[in-house]
Order: structure tokens, then sequence, then C-alpha cells
């Protein structure tokens, strides 16, 4: 009976002590301010100034300032500007290209059509329009181009889908040698021309003497760009792997894979993540993850820079409408956790936000405030992502994200379908570490947590594209430093690759050629002598 007390006791005190280490190994700051209740004001200063190792670009109401405010508060650009912004640091400038295809009557802006477009009144238009941003700004006042950091076209001038392209054929719309093409070579006419219809924007600034240095990007024209709905209509595997799922404009023919002349003059991509449905509609829920999948569908096809654009404001049947408090500020912290590299805050150029409440902007500069506290963690630091933007989609349930660096992981949690006042109770899980989150209501909770040794040991990863045809890339997430072997096994058990590979802590990318394999199933394997890790992949 003694013996049996005794071990009872000491399984008592492993397990006080369990607790006790748990509840002292976290670290959550209580986010904590008063949000404005008046119009037309955003109160900055009840944020400490900080920094993130993010790009955010600055769109929103400037109101009265004139100090270049938000270059103080997390963000690193603004594309709103003010009488007082004329001696703006380049470094730290972002404009924003509207109409770049509108507004002179050619085919490309009332038809859609890339066909019998007058290219030189383009020109004209263009000039015209980088003439007006040089003069924004001392440095480039009376010059044809503008010094810029980034600029931004919003193009927005093309047919989606096959059944809406076919529509400029049965019309009588296009000129007579394209209407007499058959439906098949009418779509790879129109769209081709189209994507090089696109990049002829860019090329004109690259080619009348835009600074390298400047950064271009386009609105929303991505690899893969999808409505609202459609998230769930496929698999997470078919939108990372599937080239029918990359958009014609940004898609390179000869390869059948992400490229083209307009993706090739991107230098990062900019999805478009604004959102539709208000609570208590059943999709209003479904805005995170919709954000996130923007994020995670895009890189597993580029290795650009991911910069999501977000609008504080509901598009669709509640245009206008502010988007919930707790939808801005997990806004502003859940991208970098999918690997976004920044964020552009976006606003309608007409609206001052002078008669409006503005606290939403307070939300979300409480997010970037949050993320600030742990900025560490995403220099060095790996995402830990245990289930994909799609299939929280369709599962509408709680989401969670991690970032691992040395000894710790920093989570970030949400449950946007919960009831306003409820509790919810998830676990996290990295290896055979467990942690028990707790939310209440649709709060975001950001805290980091000790990882066992066990849990650090943790080595995976992902292959992309699967099926693959000329070259497969592996996504490595390794826990710790560590040499793994990397192995290519036919299902006939032979080895038809093999190599050794020195891995960092963090997310290392291995490119792997497979164009001289013969098509079928092979077996990736990754071995560090004492933990392994395989999966299957096609090649065509």
């Amino acid at each position: 009976m003694k013996s049996i007390y005794v071990i009872r006791l000491i399984a008592f005190w492993a397990l006080l002590n369990s607790c006790f280490l748990s509840a002292f190994s976290q670290n959550c700051p209580a986010p904590t301010f008063q949000p404005s209740t008046q119009n037309g004001v955003i109160n900055w200063q009840q944020f400490p100034d900080f920094t993130l190792p993010f790009t955010l670009i600055y769109s929103g109401p400037r109101l009265n300032d004139t100090q270049q405010t938000p270059l103080r508060k997390g963000f690193t650009h603004l594309a709103a500007f003010t009488g007082a912004d004329s001696n703006l640091p380049r470094a730290n400038r972002a404009l924003l290209w509207y109409g770049t295809a509108t507004g002179i009557g050619q085919p490309w802006d009332v038809l859609e059509s890339p066909w019998a477009n007058d290219l030189n009144r383009y020109r004209d238009k263009w000039a015209g329009e980088m003439r007006a941003f040089a003069n924004l700004f001392n440095d480039s006042r009376g010059k044809a181009l503008p010094e810029t950091d980034i600029l931004m076209a919003d193009i927005e001038r093309h047919y989606n889908t096959n059944d809406s392209i076919l529509s400029l054929k049965r019309r009588n719309l296009v000129p007579p040698p394209y209407g007499q093409l058959n439906d098949a070579a009418f779509l790879t006419r129109y769209q081709r021309d189209m994507q090089n219809l696109y990049a002829a924007p860019l090329n004109y600034l690259r080619e009348n003497g835009l600074s390298t240095s400047t950064k271009l990007t386009a609105y929303a024209d991505t690899p893969i760009r999808n409505t609202f709905l459609n998230i769930d209509g496929n698999s997470w595997q078919d939108w990372t792997s599937n080239v029918e799922r990359i958009h014609y404009l940004t898609k390179d023919t000869l390869t059948n894979t992400v490229g083209g002349s307009f993706y090739n003059r991107q230098d990062f991509l900019l999805p478009s993540a604004y959102y539709l449905y208000e609570y208590p509609n059943p999709y209003a829920g479904n805005y995170l993850a919709y954000l996130l999948f923007q994020v995670e569908a895009n890189k597993a096809w580029s290795s650009k820079d991911i910069i999501p654009i977000v609008w504080l404001r509901y598009t669709g049947n509640w245009i206008n409408q502010p988007i919930r408090p707790w939808m801005a500020e997990a806004t502003a912290i859940f991208p970098f956790f999918a690997g976004a590299k920044g964020l552009w805050l976006w606003e309608s150029p007409g609206n001052s936000g002078t008669n409006e409440n503005l606290a939403n902007y307070e939300y979300f500069v409480q997010g970037l405030y949050r993320v600030s506290q742990f900025k560490d963690f995403f220099t060095g630091g790996m995402a830990y992502t245990p289930k994909s933007a799609r299939d929280h989609f369709a599962d509408q349930d709680p989401i969670w994200r991690g970032i691992i660096k040395n000894n710790q992981i920093l989570i970030a949690a949400h449950n946007p379908y919960a009831a306003e006042n409820a509790t919810t109770t998830l676990t996290a899980e990295v290896g055979n570490w467990k942690q028990t989150l707790t939310l209440r209501g649709r709060e975001t909770l950001l805290c980091t947590y000790d990882l066992p040794e066990s849990a650090l040991s943790l080595l995976d990863f992902k292959p992309t594209p699967n099926p693959a045809s000329n070259q497969l890339t592996l996504d490595i997430f390794s826990s710790q430093n560590r040499s793994v072997r990397v192995q290519l096994v036919a299902l006939s058990g032979q080895t038809v690759h093999e190599q050794s590979v020195s891995l960092g802590s963090g997310s290392t990318t291995l490119p792997l050629s497979v164009q001289n394999l013969a098509p079928g199933m092979y077996l990736v394997r990754l071995w560090d002598g004492t933990h392994s890790v395989s999966k299957r992949i096609i090649v065509r």
C-alpha cells in the first residue's frame, strides 16, 4: 500500500509540476485599447511607435495627418497622399495606377477585347498619367516618370470564363479573322493576346526608363483567382497541382505552368481578399479561410512575394458597410502566419472618412501592434500549417496557425464561426506536443508556448507541383539543423535519385529535376538517421 501511495504522490507532483510549467511557459500579452467613438478620428497615438519585418502599405483615410503618422505605426509605405507628402522618402511611396486600361474608348475598355486597340493612344494616356504621378513629389516633379518604390496597375479589363470569352465571338464583336476561328482556337488566341496586352503597360514603364528598383504589381492578377464560393469545389491538392487552376493571365503556354509575359513583369503578387458576407449569414465566418486561401494557394504556385490587398469594408451586397472589428484585427494578424510578406490596406479614394466611425482602422493597427510584439518569430522562424485554408473553408471550423523558432511556437487562433459570447476549446498539436487553446467569442488569441525537444525534432515537406512534369520542388520544414538523405523511389523499389542535403532550422526549398523519369508514381523519402517522412508524387 505504501508503494502505491508513493507512486500516486509522485504522479500528483508530476502533474502539478506540468501544470505549473504550462502556466508559466506561455506569453499572451492582452490587447488593451479604447476604440474611438467619434466620427472622423483614427487615434494613432494610443499605440506606441512600432515596426514589422513586412511591406505594409496604407491607402486609408489621412484626415488631418501631415506627419505621415502611419509610417510610425507599422506601415512602411503610403499610397494615399496629402500636400505635405511632396518630400515623402522614395522608399515609402506606393502608387496605385487606377484605370490603366480605361478612359479612351478602345476595344480593351468597352469590349474587354485584346484586338484592334490603338496602343499609341494608350501610350499617350500612360505618359500623361505617369507625369501626374511624378508631379506629386519634389524629386520627380516635371519628369516623365515618378520616383517610387512600388507601382500597382489596376487593369481589370478581361473575361475570366470560357463562356464570357466566347460571347465576344457569338456577338460578332471581334475582327473577322478572329471570329472565323473555331471555339478552341478562339479561346487560345484570346487568352494569349489578352495576356500580352496586360503586359503592355508594365513593358511601357520599363522600356521608357522606370527605375529597375521600382517594384511592379497588378491588382488581383495572380495564378489562383477564384470567387468566394468555389474554394471547396476542388480539393487542396487539386488547387495546388492541377495546372487547369492557373489563370490564363499568368500561365506560360509553352511550359503549361505559371509564367508568361504578364506574370514575369510582376515583382510581387497582390491577390484581392475583400469580404462579401455580413454576420449572421452562414458564409460570413468563411472570411478568414478565404483570406488565408489567397496566400496559401498562390504561394503553392509562385516563389514571388504574396502581399494581399485588403479592405475594411464589405464588397458585394453590403458594399461600403464596415466589416466587424474582430475581422479587422484578425485580417492584420493571420496572413503573416500563412507566409504573406505584407498587406496593402486599401480604401476607396473618394472616401475621406470624415463623416463616419473609423474604429476599424484602430482594430487593424491593434492587430499589427500585437504581431510586432513577436516580430522576431517572423525572421528565421518557420510557418506551421496544421490544416489548409481550403479545408477550413469547407469544414467551417476554428483556425490556428503557428510560427516555430528556437524552442518556442507563436500561435494565432480564432473561431470566426463562434457566437459572440461562446467559448471555443481546441487543441494545437506539433508532433507529440499538445496545447489546449480557449477562445472567448470571436477573439484572436496570440500566444507563445515552449516546445519540448520531441516536438522540435519535427521534419516534414510538401512536394509541388504534384503531378510534376519537368521539375519538382520540395518545401521542407525542419525544426532544427540537420542533414538528411533525399531519395526518389519507383514503385518497383528502385532508387532513381539520391542526395544529401543540409537543412537549417526553418524552411528550405529543394528543386529536383524529374524530366528524365518515366511517367508514373514515385515515393519521395527524407531520412535523417532517426526520423523519416515519405510522400507520393506523380510524374507525368
